[in-house]
């Protein structure tokens, strides 16, 4: 679960907690707004920045593709595409394998904020929530 002071992974019997550490470059990092289970198993963890958390290895992955502000919503689609939405960045694509950025969108002043993505029923297209509205989003376009 996320909470305000990272992450923590209850057993059964006991939590174990995966807190900031600034000497892990890979770390979580404070308060975490949105948890994501990728198609992989592997979870995705939005807030101050984007880490991808390794069952298999206990470990943490950062992707430096929010310029430092906080990540509010994630959506994996079934191409495996990762959509992010988050505080004045607008909405980005991003390459699950590899965590290369795929693509940049809602860039105008009043899109920059995205609170939530969604799917459209039987389409491609996202719902994307924003400070000025609702949109909907081809992703093939």
């Amino acid at each position: 679960m996320g909470t305000d002071t990272g992450l923590k992974r209850y057993d059964g019997y006991q939590f174990l907690e995966f807190e900031d550490h600034p000497t892990a470059p890979a770390s979580v990092k404070s308060a975490i707004p949105e948890i994501l289970e990728g198609q992989d198993g592997e979870l995705w963890i939005g807030g101050n920045s984007l880490v991808r958390y390794h069952p298999q290895h206990d470990e943490f992955s950062e992707y430096d593709v929010t310029d430092g502000v906080r990540v509010w919503t994630l959506y994996q689609d079934e191409q495996s595409v990762l959509w992010i939405g988050g505080e004045g960045f607008g909405l980005k694509a991003i390459n699950a394998s590899t965590g290369e950025i795929q693509g940049h969108y809602l860039t105008e002043p009043n899109q920059r904020v995205v609170h939530s993505i969604f799917p459209h029923k039987g389409s491609t297209s996202l719902w994307i929530s924003t400070e000025q509205g609702l949109f909907l989003f081809d992703t093939l376009s």
